[in-house]
């Protein structure tokens, strides 16, 4: 059920800021624009949050390796 809200909702936000959904492999809310829905295609991208590396598991956000 809660899965069901998160893609509502990440569909919903990205329709209004964006015009569209966005599917890209590094899209996520990013607390670094204010929680902006972004992905690497767009103009905010890259960005400092450090998704890119938790996704390639190579951070968990406090220094360790996955």
């Amino acid at each position: 059920m809660a899965e069901r809200w998160i893609e509502h909702k990440w569909d919903t936000d990205c329709m209004h800021w964006r015009g569209r959904v966005l599917t890209g492999r590094y899209a996520h809310w990013c607390y670094d624009w204010d929680g902006l829905p972004i992905d690497e295609t767009t103009s905010e991208w890259p960005c400092g949050c450090g998704i890119e590396d938790d996704i390639n598991g190579q951070s968990a956000g406090n220094g360790e390796n996955r």
